[in-house]
């Protein structure tokens, strides 16, 4: 556990460091299991992300493990009042299925999604920013819940 939160803070220092915002952050986590780290606040996966302006996203492909479902929730960080949107989606980023918009709280993750899952079924879940306070760079929480593996965050391109 020391190691991967070694790791995690090893990469947003450097990722802090950069001018390239979110695009340094995605290309950290590039096609890889999502290192997050965990709280109580979130049974699942936590991943704290920053990013550098209103129009980016946060594209990350789920994979069920078993039958269940896999809830997504966003924790705004630092400055209250930023809006973070969550959509899930089985065909891809171009297509939210269906999405949810948090209430800007800094304190517990809100606005959740809860959606379906089946052993072998990728899913695809883009956060964003909705609305709000609109300083940047902006940070944020998301927790994934349920039985799933995590991989990313990824360019929206990719």
């Amino acid at each position: 556990m020391l190691r991967r939160t070694s790791i995690i803070a090893l990469s947003l220092g450097l990722i802090l460091l950069t001018d390239q915002g979110v695009r340094a952050q995605v290309n950290t986590f590039s096609s890889s299991l999502a290192q997050g780290t965990t709280n109580s606040d979130c049974k699942g996966t936590n991943i704290p992300f920053n990013f550098h302006s209103a129009g980016d996203a946060l594209v990350f492909d789920v994979f069920p493990t078993h039958k269940g479902t896999l809830k997504v929730k966003t924790r705004d960080c630092c400055v209250p009042g930023d809006i973070w949107r969550a959509g899930v989606s089985k065909n891809g980023p171009s297509f939210i299925g269906i999405s949810n918009a948090g209430n800007g709280n800094t304190t517990t993750y809100t606005g959740p999604i809860i959606y379906p899952t089946w052993p072998g079924k990728w899913l695809v879940v883009v956060v964003n920013y909705d609305r709000g306070v609109d300083i940047f760079p902006a940070g944020l929480e998301v927790c994934f819940e349920g039985p799933v593996d995590v991989f990313g965050p990824r360019d929206l391109d990719d």
